[in-house]
């Protein structure tokens, strides 16, 4: 599955990444290319700049994330809540609430579930 999501990224290429908390999932998708022994492929595609470092010798730090996406815009919601709502928490729900809903009262967050992401992809 992880090989498949790095060939769609690859074969994408896309230019701008949208996600909510996308510094835990960068985190999380090292450890599972760590975990599952991935480490040697190719990962430099996940930015626009050709690295040729194994990513298992690379740091686990801020400025590799940034090092690991260099070239490609990467958008994340929930930095961008963080500096211009006050809220409590940053989840996706507790963000439409206090967000969306005094903009449109009918606003709610639809779950979406493994089955309709594999519709998409």
């Amino acid at each position: 599955m992880l090989a498949k999501f790095l060939g769609s990224i690859k074969s994408f290429d896309p230019d701008v990444v949208l996600g909510h908390d996308i510094a835990a999932q960068m985190s999380i998708l090292r450890d599972r290319l760590e975990d599952n022994k991935l480490v040697t492929i190719n990962w430099s595609f996940m930015g626009r700049l050709k690295r040729q470092e194994n990513l298992k010798y690379a740091p686990q730090n801020k400025n590799f994330r940034w090092s690991w996406t260099a070239g490609r815009l990467y958008l994340d919601s929930k930095a961008a809540a963080m500096e211009l709502v006050h809220s409590q928490s940053y989840d996706l729900d507790e963000l439409v609430t206090k967000v969306l809903t005094p903009i449109d009262p009918n606003a709610k967050r639809l779950p979406i579930d493994a089955e309709m992401i594999s519709r998409v992809f």
